[in-house]
Formats: structure tokens, C-alpha cells, sequence
């Protein structure tokens, strides 16, 4: 057989392979259509029965295949987008295309597979019906996405979503140009879902209502301009990050409605609000350290809730308006991402647990002729709460795990000692007028030994001498956990005022915890320690540890105030963590790594 008959019979046996095994797109057509046959392997436009494959096998870089316009159905056995690394291959149904089905999937396994990079377009023009009818699963890879952008019904192919491993950030994102669609929400399972509202020209309403719950194994990502009204009975289960960029989500109103997030909450904008009587709740429950960025607020009757025994860190300030529920984890905040209680909010936890608590300074405002607030506040793994009672203004309370004879050693006679290892600041307005009594907490062995209620004290640091501020009452058992409640005090100032515990007597509440450099059994030298440990801008945390985990370095003033939080991974073994404190000003700071068992008391680190 001659040469050239013999390449021919090969490229005939290779074509016909395609067409009987599957379909490919070679874009040879150079239009981009689908029935243009010279855009298939084989020059043959796929029929019913084929498997259909767009990818890069034959063309490279992106491309953008339109199925047909008019009354027409495309129907295959599947379709799979495929594209290279870092390509994007996109079908489009289009706008002109008015047939219900414009196109149809008959195969009964994955009917239309999207890989990352892939997109399927539904811009269906239809008056009526469904655009698309899948016999089998609609499976959207990680990094693949379907956009529905139209108006026609997409229950069949939101109950299609197939949910196996390799799915869980497959996207599924509504962009509708007209109407206020009912999005089939409740009931369902997304891997990740987006709302947006490009196709509407920056301003999109979706409703969602019902009594079944909503799982989304990735992100939920609200879109800028975009108004999601949701009336669920039930639960809305985020395996990833809330995102919002704008617009509103209201969440309507039914009193169970709960928002559970695992991953982080990131407000980039809009509002999150309720509309009626409802009392929904955001709750953050992951198992990993979540992050809070809230640059848009919330408002009416939300709850924000804390169940996350990793804890929750503040990115951003975070206002509340109507309650905050601490059920575990601590919430690290700081003077630049303060956690604020607006007048109007409550807070919910429990004053004897150290499972959940504020881990920094905590504000509240508006209260007027208030019974009693608590604020529970701590430092490390310890809530060290305060209270003010019978109290009025706007305060900023915060713990201080610090020795206060550092600011004074100066009290007067009636007071023999005040503590060395604990302290309390806070920060009031001036209008309206502050006025409260201030009560302290107590929790042996952490407050270094309380022997005697009677003789404890509330002492201010006033003028730069500790005062006494008296015992008006106070309750507990000594060697346990209790408070001591302070006289009517009203000279808060404009600047933080220092409270701690004190005795009247020698003998009694030592009030004292003998600190020693802290090593792993079996070893003679510290688990961590700086290098340099006085510094003008860079040194390094030397640290040794027990098992590799992800915690957060907290840098804190000679006054205990937090001034930088860090996140850091500690790897089994020895690291070596580099610190720019370039920023901060001359003085004498503290390091620590709260949740790390080794490193069970601060570095000193002295800034030049």
C-alpha cells in the first residue's frame, strides 16, 4: 500500500475512533459555533448519542463555544469541559436560543462535567419551561462553574448537583438580568454558591423561603448590589466563608433562621439586618482559628455567636446592635479591631466558664441606669471578668495578665498589698456622665490567692498612686472564684483607668503567683526566648515545639494591652518566627502564644 494511502486509512480509523468514543472540539470552524462542523475532530457536529469533549488536546489558550440560536435543541449523551492549567473554556446557551430544552444531556452518569477553568453559560431566551434537561448528575469540579442568566426555572438542575469528593468549590452562581427570582435554596446542596448582579447592571433581589435547611460545602459569596431577602425555618450550613461584597442579606422573619459558618466571615461591605420580628443568628462553629472582617455592618435583631473552641479574631472593628451569644472559644480583639456592643445590645455567657471569652478590650455603649453588665474579659486561657453595676455611660473594659506595681507601688495605709499579677482597664466617655460600682472577679490559684472576702479591696490607680475604692460586697468562696464589689465610683477619666485587687491585711489575700521560666520536662532549657531580645525593629522568636499547629502570636504593652496579634505555624520542633516591631514605640513588651502549652509565660522583648 502506497504511502499516502496508508496515512489516509489511519486518519480515517482515528476519526471514526473519535466519533464512536467521544466527540472533540478542535476549533478549527474559527467561529466559535457548535454546528459548524469544521470546529469538531473529524468534521463531524456531535449527534444524540455522542460524549462530547471540549479541552486543549487540539487548540490551545481560551475559547467560547455557542450552542445554536432559534427554536433548536442540542442533545448528546454528555458533556465534558476540560480545559489546560490556567485556560478558560466557556459554553454558552444564548440569549437567542428560545427552544425548552435548548439543550439536553441523555446520559445517566455525569450528564455535563465542568473542570476547573470551565464554565457553562445559561442565557436562555425561552418564554417558558426548563432551558436545560439532564438525564444524569451535573458535576462541577473545584474551580468550574455554571452561570445561571436567565430567568426560566433551574430546580432540575440545582437537584442535579452532584456532590462527591473533587465538587466542593464548584460554583454555582446566579447572575439573572430581570425578575425577583425564587432561587431554589432550601432543601439543597451547593458546593460553592454565588448571588450576583452583573447581568442586571449592578442591582439584583433574590428571595429564598422555606423550612428545610441548606448546605454549601464551599463559600457563600454575595455579590455587590445584590439584595438576598431569605424566610428560612432552619439552618444554612457554610462549610467555607461567608463573603460579602455589598448589597443587602436580610434574613427575614422567622425566629430559627441561623446562619452557620465553619471558615471565615468576611464583610467587605453592605448590611446584614432582619425585617421583621424574627431573631436569626450568625454563628461561627468552626474547628480552625476564624477571622472576622466586618467592613459593612449588621443591624436589628441579630445574634452573633461564638461556638468555636479554636477561637475568633477580629480583622476589622465588629458593632453589634442586638446580642452577642459566647458559647466557646475566645474573641481576639485589639484598640484598632475593637468589638463593640451598641446601646441596644445584650451579651450571653457563662461568668464561670473560661471556655469563651473576650481576649482583649471589649466596648459597650448606651447604658443608662443599668442594673448591671458583665464583661467578660481574660487573657490567655483565663476569664478574669468585671462587672459595673447600678451603671451609666459608654466603656471600653479590658484584662491585663500584668504586674500592676509596675505602674505604682504607691497605696494608702488601709491597704496593706495590691496584687502582682492582674489587673483591669477601662475607658469611659465623657457624656454621658460615667457613673458605676466596680466589680471585680476573682478565680484561685489564677488570682494568686484569696483567703478572705472581708478583707478584699477594689483599689483605682489615680494620679499615679493606687486609692481605695472600698468593698460595698461581695460574694464567692475563698481559695475558688468570687468578687468583690467597689463604692460608687464616678472619676473615670478621659484616659484608661486601672483597677485590681488589693488586701487590708498581711496575712490575708497574698494576692501573689511566683513566676518561673517555663521548660518541657526532662529539658534545662526555655522552649522559647528572642534573638535579639532588645531590638530597634527586627529580632526573631526562638521557639521550640511539641506538635506542629496554627496559633496566634500576641504581642502586648508593659500595661498588658495587646498591640499586635500575629498568626503563626509551628512546626514540630525548633522554629525561628521573625518580628518587625519596627512600629511600635520605646518600651519593654511581652510575647506570647496563647493556647501553646510550652510557652506558659511571656518573653520580654525591650524595643530602643
Amino acid at each position: 500500500m502506497p504511502l499516502t494511502k496508508a496515512c489516509l486509512f489511519i486518519a480515517f480509523i482515528v476519526s471514526n475512533l473519535y466519533t464512536i468514543a467521544q466527540v472533540r472540539w478542535s476549533g478549527l470552524g474559527g467561529d466559535g459555533q457548535w454546528l459548524t462542523a469544521t470546529n469538531w475532530v473529524g468534521n463531524t457536529v456531535p449527534g444524540n448519542g455522542d460524549d462530547v469533549l471540549l479541552d486543549n488536546t487540539v487548540g490551545a489558550g481560551n475559547y467560547v463555544v455557542t450552542l445554536p440560536a432559534g427554536n433548536s435543541t442540542t442533545t448528546v449523551q454528555s458533556l465534558t469541559i476540560s480545559p489546560a492549567a490556567g485556560n478558560a473554556i466557556e459554553v454558552v446557551l444564548p440569549n437567542n436560543n428560545t427552544a425548552s430544552p435548548g439543550f439536553t444531556c441523555t446520559g445517566s452518569g455525569n450528564a455535563l462535567v465542568i473542570h476547573e477553568g470551565g464554565i457553562f453559560r445559561n442565557a436562555s431566551g425561552a418564554g417558558s419551561g426548563a432551558p436545560l434537561s439532564m438525564a444524569g448528575a451535573v458535576w462541577i469540579g473545584n474551580g468550574g462553574r455554571y452561570i445561571h442568566n436567565t430567568p426560566r426555572p433551574h430546580v432540575s438542575i440545582v437537584a442535579a448537583l452532584a456532590t462527591a469528593s473533587g465538587t466542593e468549590t464548584g460554583i454555582f452562581e446566579f447572575d439573572i438580568s430581570n425578575g425577583s427570582p425564587l432561587i431554589a435554596f432550601p432543601g439543597r446542596t451547593f458546593g460553592t454558591l454565588v448571588l450576583s448582579a452583573t447581568a442586571a447592571g449592578g442591582a439584583k433581589t433574590y428571595n429564598a423561603n422555606g423550612v428545610n435547611h441548606t448546605l454549601i460545602r464551599g463559600d457563600f459569596i454575595i455579590g455587590e448590589g445584590v439584595s438576598f431577602n431569605l424566610d428560612l425555618d432552619d439552618t444554612v450550613f457554610i462549610k467555607g466563608n461567608y463573603e460579602q461584597q455589598g448589597g443587602v442579606f436580610n434574613l427575614g422573619s422567622s425566629d430559627n433562621t441561623v446562619v452557620q459558618i465553619n471558615n471565615h466571615f468576611i464583610q467587605s461591605g453592605g448590611v446584614i439586618t432582619e425585617d421583621d420580628n424574627g431573631l436569626p443568628v450568625i454563628e461561627l462553629n468552626g474547628s480552625n482559628s476564624q477571622s472576622v472582617t466586618a467592613s459593612g455592618s449588621i443591624s436589628n435583631s441579630v445574634t452573633f455567636k461564638v461556638n468555636n473552641p479554636a477561637g475568633v479574631m477580629l480583622q476589622t472593628p465588629l458593632s453589634l446592635p442586638y446580642k452577642l451569644e459566647l458559647t466557646q472559644g475566645k474573641v481576639t480583639t485589639s484598640v484598632i479591631n475593637l468589638l463593640t456592643l451598641e446601646a441596644g445590645c445584650t451579651i450571653q455567657a457563662d461568668s464561670l466558664s473560661s471556655l469563651s471569652f473576650i481576649n482583649g478590650p471589649l466596648q459597650k455603649r448606651g447604658l443608662v441606669a443599668a442594673g448591671q453588665f458583665l464583661f467578660p474579659v481574660g487573657k490567655g486561657n483565663s476569664l478574669r471578668w468585671l462587672s459595673l453595676t447600678n451603671v451609666t455611660g459608654n466603656y471600653t473594659v479590658e484584662f491585663f495578665r500584668d504586674n500592676p506595681k509596675l505602674m505604682s507601688n504607691a497605696y494608702p495605709a488601709i491597704i496593706h498589698h495590691i496584687s502582682s499579677i492582674e489587673h483591669w482597664g477601662i475607658t469611659a466617655d465623657a457624656l454621658p456622665a460615667p457613673q458605676a460600682q466596680v466589680k471585680l472577679s476573682f478565680n484561685d490559684p489564677n488570682s494568686g490567692g484569696v483567703t478572705d472576702l472581708s478583707a478584699l479591696r477594689v483599689v483605682q490607680l489615680t494620679g499615679g498612686a493606687w486609692t481605695n475604692a472600698g468593698n460595698t460586697g461581695y460574694m464567692g468562696t475563698p481559695g475558688s472564684n468570687g468578687f468583690v464589689t467597689s463604692d460608687p465610683i464616678s472619676s473615670f477619666g478621659p484616659s484608661i483607668q486601672y483597677f485590681t485587687l488589693a488586701s487590708t491585711s498581711a496575712t490575708l489575700n497574698p494576692l501573689l503567683l511566683r513566676q518561673r521560666p517555663y521548660t518541657i520536662s526532662g529539658h534545662t532549657t526555655p522552649t522559647a526566648l528572642l534573638a535579639p531580645s532588645l531590638t530597634t525593629g527586627f529580632t526573631k522568636l526562638v521557639i521550640t515545639a511539641r506538635k506542629e499547629e496554627h496559633l496566634h502570636l500576641v504581642i502586648t504593652g508593659n500595661t498588658g494591652r495587646v498591640m499586635m496579634t500575629i498568626p503563626v505555624y509551628l512546626q514540630k520542633g525548633g522554629n525561628a518566627i521573625p518580628l518587625n516591631v519596627a512600629m511600635l514605640p520605646a518600651g519593654i513588651y511581652s510575647i506570647m502564644i496563647p493556647g501553646m502549652k510550652e510557652m506558659g509565660f511571656p518573653v520580654r522583648l525591650i524595643k530602643l
